[in-house]
């Protein structure tokens, strides 16, 4: 148990940078439309309080779950605190990165040849994710937050989880099955994609072009993280996630 409250103190910071770093964006997207004035130190005091209330609890159920339906969980950051384990396997790292460009760039050539042609219509006043923030703030941002926080949320809690309830429900054979955790993957995938929809509906009006697209952009990636997940364990979905968004980021931009 102590290992994995140290695991979780770590991811909990971890997870605190990655809140701390998307705030420039917020910010300069606030300005852009006039939103009320909120002092700074609010606005990086509540992204510390939810790091600590949402993600802390995540990062540990996570862990747990993952011990319980044998999953690796985040077995280098439990290895950094204390825990007996294997060093990190460098192919599976390998194989994350390249899964993180390859699905980039997959979702950046999705949004131009399927979902660009059609007119999202912007609400007047609000500017585009990528007009308001640098190359370097999107690309930290996107790391950070969608590398470590969307990663403990979405596959060290989630992914878990799901399959800890499969061996609740089915037992252990159940929890083993790969077709039943590849469809773990795809639905934790698919929520992944719909958790994207509030900040969505702040920009544009939602209907099904938009729910479809929010759905297979972020299910591209849902499904990359996913699967390395199930492979190598939290720290390769991160890195997936993470590089993910140099292709993102650089299409994104020649886009605006």
């Amino acid at each position: 148990m102590i290992i994995k409250l140290r695991a979780t103190a770590l991811l909990t910071f971890a997870c605190i940078l990655g809140s701390l770093s998307i705030l420039p964006t917020i910010i300069a997207a606030r300005a852009r439309i006039h939103a009320p004035d909120v002092p700074d130190w609010e606005l990086y005091g509540s992204a510390v309080l939810q790091s600590v209330i949402l993600f802390a609890p995540a990062a540990f159920l996570g862990l747990c779950a993952a011990q319980a339906c044998g999953l690796k969980g985040a077995p280098l950051v439990e290895r950094w605190v204390g825990a007996d384990g294997k060093g990190a396997e460098p192919f599976g790292f390998l194989l994350a990165a390249l899964a993180g460009i390859a699905g980039g760039t997959a979702m950046v050539l999705a949004d131009v040849l399927v979902f660009q042609g059609h007119t999202f219509g912007l609400r007047p006043g609000f500017a585009n994710v990528f007009a308001v923030q640098t190359f370097w703030t999107g690309l930290l941002g996107g790391i950070l937050y969608g590398g470590i926080n969307e990663e403990v949320l979405m596959r060290l809690f989630l992914v878990s989880s799901l399959i800890w309830g499969l061996s609740k429900i089915g037992g252990e054979e159940a929890a083993q099955s790969q077709s039943l955790r590849f469809l773990v993957v795809i639905a934790a995938a698919l929520i992944f994609g719909l958790a994207h929809l509030p900040l969505t509906s702040t920009m544009v009006s939602i209907d099904m072009l938009v729910i479809t697209r929010a759905l297979v952009l972020n299910g591209i990636i849902g499904v990359l993280a996913g699967l390395v997940y199930l492979r190598y364990g939290f720290e390769a979905a991160v890195l997936t996630h993470a590089i993910s968004h140099i292709p993102i980021q650089i299409g994104g931009g020649v886009l605006v």
